[in-house]
């Protein structure tokens, strides 16, 4: 497994801190339009689907992110910038978000431009870059869901419309992924492939 989270700076003082189980969430704002949330505690294994579809509704983007799970203990930050001025994304309650029932959206296609798939010591490593789009993340957290398996890492970079996104995948209860699952997601992707025009 690749190595763990980086270390973050304080980018600001946190505006609040909100309690989760055995752990927190802290927002620290970067502009009225723009934050950083970062969030330690246990959380269940579909958090970061959760949060993910809560932020596309909003019109919140998530421009870089990273968590990683250890047992069932997370860590992770995410820098938010929210599309609608009127909006401040330091003011947003993310400890009920994460901690609530799933919202209930319909899933869009996902149009991958580039796809990378790895099998790893007891996990599979999905590396994806496609256009950027409002619930991106949710959706493919939501496919990999449906294939039976969870991430216990992910990063999210968002750049000039194209976001990258990478998994490290097991199965549920951290079983290793098998063939079947890795061959159906292969398949998953190989449909989704999308030539950009230039």
């Amino acid at each position: 497994m690749a190595s763990g989270m980086q270390e973050r700076t304080m980018l600001t003082t946190a505006v609040k801190m909100d309690p989760l189980v055995n752990g927190r969430v802290s927002v620290h704002p970067i502009s009225p339009t723009r934050a950083e949330v970062r969030i330690a505690g246990e959380l269940p294994i579909v958090w970061p689907e959760r949060f993910a579809a809560a932020l596309a509704p909003r019109a919140i983007s998530i421009l870089h992110g990273e968590a990683e799970r250890r047992g069932e203990s997370w860590t992770g930050f995410f820098e938010l910038d929210s599309k609608q001025t009127q909006d401040n994304v330091a003011e947003i309650d993310y400890a009920s978000i994460l901690q609530s029932l799933p919202i209930a959206r319909q899933a869009r296609p996902i149009a991958v431009l580039h796809h990378g798939l790895v099998r790893l010591t007891n996990a599979l490593r999905l590396a994806i870059q496609a256009e950027d789009r409002q619930g991106l993340l949710a959706d493919m957290l939501a496919k990999l869901k449906h294939l039976g398996l969870y991430p216990k890492r992910l990063t999210v970079d968002a750049e000039s419309g194209i976001v990258t996104q990478c998994f490290w995948l097991t199965g549920y209860g951290d079983r290793e992924p098998d063939l079947q699952t890795e061959r159906t997601l292969r398949e998953f992707l190989s449909s989704s492939r999308k030539v950009r025009r230039s």
